[in-house]
């Protein structure tokens, strides 16, 4: 932490490697960093910011595990309009 209150984590989520599931090491520092006081700054992938001015952290992975779980034609509509919002082809 180097003395900073603020914690981005990288290296998570971009790849499937690990035994647990993508999404634990998010999980498990969003349940750890109140007790320590830690602010988290983890952004969606890709998405750029300012880590100043980060208050809370939004769970969007949350929403791509519980797409996972879905059907899989529901879920490949639904991950392919998140990749592409402005495409107007359904």
């Amino acid at each position: 932490m180097l003395g900073s209150a603020r914690l981005l984590p990288v290296h998570w989520g971009t790849f499937n490697l690990a035994i647990h599931d993508w999404d634990e090491p998010a999980e498990r520092l969003v349940e750890l960093a109140p007790a320590r006081d830690i602010q988290l700054v983890m952004p969606k992938l890709g998405e750029a910011l300012e880590p100043a001015h980060v208050e809370r952290v939004d769970p969007w992975w949350r929403a791509i595990s519980a797409l996972e779980m879905a059907a899989p034609e529901a879920r490949d509509k639904a991950l392919l309009t998140a990749a592409h919002p402005e495409d107007p082809t359904d």
